[in-house]
């Protein structure tokens, strides 16, 4: 694959990259949950709490992500730990 926005190649066949619907949403999640079975759940979590220090100060928060990113924390896992300490936008209605 090539690009988050575009489509990409697999087997030779262009493949798009983003999809929807039921067989798209049981793969992501069969991917999700080998990925957890696979990666080391302490150095996950090691990689998500020194993102939870780095926001609860000051420090720019790049490297911490970048760290957890590598440990194999999920988008999920990281949107929380920063959902958590900063809260959800609501926009004013």
């Amino acid at each position: 694959m090539q690009s988050a926005y575009g489509a990409g190649r697999r087997g030779g066949r262009k493949t798009a990259v983003v999809g929807s619907g039921r067989r798209t949403g049981i793969y992501r999640r069969e991917r999700v949950r080998a990925l957890r079975a696979r990666r080391n759940a302490a150095e996950v979590a090691r990689a998500l709490t020194a993102l939870d220090d780095a926001a609860a100060g000051t420090a720019n928060l790049v490297t911490p992500i970048v760290g957890a990113v590598k440990a194999l924390a999920t988008v999920g896992e990281i949107a929380d730990v920063l959902r958590a300490r900063f809260g959800e936008y609501t926009p004013a209605t």
